[in-house]
């Protein structure tokens, strides 16, 4: 018994390093966007380079779920389907019925697209490729009207300065797949409803004037024999989904690959990934919640742990002498 609290100790304490570890690279990041985070990326040698980054976000889809209730594209969609059953048991000590509901799993089915992010604010980068078109004209026309050729050539740079960053800026991206091996999709799955459906009942009244083993209200005893009972009450459907636009905060590492120009987000082996809802700060006051959490969790487990070898090594010498 005192092995099993220290070794329960022992994981609340590795899981709240890990969680500190987590809190320190939050705070030492920096949130930027995907449209950024893809033009360092355009500029960093190789095919396909990657970064480490601290990204503000939501959810996005490609082939998103329609769901067939509400006519809603989600991004996973899952529902379970419960059988509600009536138990009725005769009681031996009691001699009487006891009756409990219990729910029993039918069916469950789970369909995901492929989850991606995207930036909150996407039109922040069309915005500025529009600006940039528009310098471009600007630069053009001014530099029609220039005669001198130390004027001209003056501008003729700054145009060609301008129509590279508008490239750059073009060759951005606002949308990065999530690498499916890196986060688990029912660990993103939001409640969305529960219905009911009670089952068609068939009432059948048989009626025997000759019954005399009455209750004093006039109803038959039931016989043990009867027993156990199941009655059907209804199916219960629960809705599971994984909401499309929902913010999210992410850290975790961005590659690009450049010859098709698509980012994916996904895991760095070697430093922390948080891929879960909410804004930075919210997520942060979780992480420090939890820590919390685990280290007086911590402390009582290697406590109680610790007394229950010290009560045990002592009841082993008392019984030796």
């Amino acid at each position: 018994g005192g092995a099993v609290f220290l070794g329960l100790g022992g994981l609340l304490h590795a899981s709240r390093l890990n969680s500190i570890e987590v809190v320190r690279s939050m705070k030492a990041e920096k949130t930027t966007t995907l449209a950024s985070a893809s033009e360092k990326l355009l500029k960093m040698p190789g095919d396909a380079p990657s970064i480490y980054v601290e990204l503000a976000a939501k959810i996005c889809c490609k082939n998103a779920i329609v769901r067939e209730d509400t006519r809603e594209k989600v991004a996973a969609l899952k529902r379970e389907v419960y059988k509600k059953e009536r138990v009725e048991e005769w009681d031996n000590k009691t001699q009487k019925v006891k009756s409990r509901l219990r729910k029993l799993i039918v069916s469950q089915d789970l369909r995901s697209g492929q989850i991606g992010i995207q930036d909150v604010d996407p039109s922040l980068l069309e915005t500025e490729v529009k600006r940039l078109e528009q310098l471009v004209e600007r630069k053009k026309n001014e530099l029609s009207s220039f005669g001198s050729m130390l004027s001209r050539n003056k501008y003729k740079k700054e145009l060609e300065d301008i129509q590279q960053e508008l490239y750059d800026k073009k060759q951005c991206r606002t949308v990065a797949d999530v690498k499916a091996d890196s986060i688990r999709v029912e660990d993103l799955l939001k409640d969305a409803g529960t219905t009911f459906a009670p089952a068609a009942t068939n009432i059948n009244v048989n009626i025997n004037l000759n019954v005399t083993n009455n209750n004093n209200d006039g109803r038959p005893t039931p016989s043990p024999s009867e027993y156990p009972k199941h009655t059907t009450e209804g199916y219960e459907t629960v809705t599971k989904v994984v909401p499309l636009g929902e913010e999210l905060y992410c850290l975790g590492e961005l590659s690009l690959n450049k010859k098709s120009n698509k980012l994916s987000f996904g895991r760095d082996p070697s430093r922390p990934f948080v891929f879960q809802y909410g804004s930075e700060d919210e997520v942060m006051r979780r992480a420090l919640s939890q820590q919390n959490f685990m280290k007086y969790g911590s402390y009582g487990c290697f406590a109680i742990g610790a007394g229950w070898m010290a009560v045990g090594a002592y009841q082993m010498a008392v019984d030796n002498e």
